[in-house]
This record gives C-alpha cells, sequence and structure tokens, in this order.
C-alpha cells in the first residue's frame, strides 16, 4: 500500500501501489502500510476507494507481449464508484446529459490513465472490446439497464436514458472517488470537449490492447494485464498485478458475514 502525494494539488491520496510501480510512474510515496493504515484510519481509506467491494480472480492464461502466459484477475466492479464516475462526466457535460458511446469511450480512457499514472484502475469490472471500440461492459449492463447489473436499483436513482443520452438526476457526491481520480475525469472531459460523439469512440481504436483483443462480429475481453503493458508499465505488470490481489486480500478482510464490504462512517 502506499501513499501518494500531488504536489500539484497539495493533495494526499491513498492506493494499493507498489514502490517499484509509484517510481516507474514518478510518484511520491510513504510505504509503511501499517503506519499508514493507523494513521489514515480505515474510513479514510474507504472513503478513497481502497475498500471499494470484493474483487474476485478468474482462472485463464493470458499471452503476454514478451510471450510469456500469466494468470488472468478480473476484479468486480464497484457500482457505487461507477455511479460517481459517470455523475461527473454527465455533470459537467452540456444539460447533465451525455451520450452513451460518448460516456463508454471517455470512461474507458479516464481508467486507463488512472492506471498509467498511478499503477492502478480507477475502476474494476469486465473491459470489452466491440465494434465500436473498447468498453467496461458492466457499466453497459446498468446504462442498459440489464435485469441482475449489479447496482442496477441504485443506478435508477441517479440517471435515466433519454434516447441515446444518459441524464443526471441526482448527484451522488463523491463518498469513494479519490480528488486524483476526479481531476483525470475532468482532464478527460476537457481534452475531448470539441469532438463529436463518434470521434471520442474513434480515438480508443488506436490503443494498442484493443487492436490485437478486437475479432469483427463477437465481443471478447481485454485482459488488465495487457492493458497494464500498453501504457508502458511493462517492468511492473507483476508488481500491479500482487498489488490488486492485496486489495482483494483487504477486502476480504473488511467484509461483513454476508460477504458484503463493511460500512463504515467517513471521518471528519
Amino acid at each position: 500500500m502506499a501513499i501518494i502525494v500531488d504536489h500539484e494539488l497539495a493533495a494526499v491520496d491513498v492506493f494499493p501501489l507498489s514502490e517499484g510501480a509509484a517510481n516507474a510512474v514518478g510518484l511520491t510515496i510513504s510505504l509503511d502500510s501499517k503506519c499508514n493504515l493507523e494513521k489514515i484510519g480505515v474510513a479514510d481509506i474507504q472513503a478513497r476507494g481502497l475498500l471499494d467491494g470484493k474483487q474476485s480472480p478468474c482462472a485463464g492464461q493470458v499471452k503476454m507481449p514478451d510471450g510469456s502466459e500469466s494468470i488472468m484477475l478480473k476484479f468486480k466492479l464497484d457500482s457505487r464508484k461507477a455511479i460517481e464516475v459517470v455523475a461527473i462526466l454527465a455533470g459537467q457535460s452540456p444539460d447533465h446529459k451525455i451520450g452513451r458511446k460518448r460516456l463508454l469511450a471517455l470512461l474507458y480512457i479516464a481508467n486507463r490513465e488512472c492506471l498509467k499514472k498511478s499503477g492502478r484502475p480507477m475502476l474494476g469490472g469486465r473491459l470489452m472490446a466491440m465494434k465500436y471500440g473498447p468498453i467496461h461492459g458492466d457499466v453497459y449492463d446498468l446504462i442498459q439497464n440489464r435485469e441482475g447489473a449489479d447496482g442496477g436499483p441504485e443506478w435508477s436513482k441517479h440517471f435515466h436514458a433519454e434516447g441515446y443520452n444518459i441524464v443526471l438526476d441526482d448527484d451522488p457526491g463523491k463518498n469513494v472517488l479519490s480528488r486524483f481520480e476526479s481531476r483525470i475525469l475532468t482532464e478527460v472531459l476537457k481534452r475531448y470537449e470539441n469532438d463529436d460523439d463518434w470521434d471520442v469512440a474513434l480515438q480508443t481504436h488506436v490503443f494498442t490492447e484493443y487492436k490485437s483483443v478486437f475479432a469483427k462480429g463477437r465481443a471478447r475481453t481485454i485482459p488488465l494485464e495487457q492493458i497494464i503493458h500498453a501504457v508502458g508499465l511493462s517492468p511492473m505488470a507483476t508488481s500491479i498485478m500482487r498489488d490488486l490481489k492485496e486489495k482483494e486480500e483487504l477486502d476480504e478482510l473488511f467484509a461483513s458475514p454476508k460477504g458484503q464490504p463493511a460500512k463504515y462512517r467517513k471521518s471528519r
């Protein structure tokens, strides 16, 4: 676990990041995980999105760019965090409304940039290579209002569909998103504000992981490890995946008896 210090904002955020991965992306950190937990407190860590729901690995072998094979880990989407992310993207768009295609493309870009800068993705969940670009499959299920989608009832409290647009009805606030992550979302929105929805989606087609996975006529999963290599963190891939595994163990440690993440009161 590490403390990331954002000198530009004079802000401190908590991420499960190894020393090597942090050095690879030029971040300043403090490494005493026990001290971090004591000084910051579990409630603050949970509020910043560290304890963001159980993550479970799924078996499978991934062929990496160097020819090696690695176990593929699949991390469960934290629907609370996904709702906050979409609320920022929609809330900072004209009339609090954003096209589905634009939303999914911006979300993927922001998640990818978060991984590149911090060694940790913004959201878990299924990453899929689709005809119109890479997307978050679980967020797409929420948008489509698919039965059984994780977080569906809560999603409906904050958004409604209007044709091909998603409209923000009620801002959920920021309880699990960090300032670091919020800033990335705002920067991505600003960068593409003058591009139409199709052009934004086309921007994602150049990503190496999408080109290597996409197969015409079928949706395919994009392994997180392929994205790690694509954003230039190959030397730290093992370390990053290990840190995410440790995060999973933390989730298990603080889970309730029914297997749901424990709820903590946000400290003042």
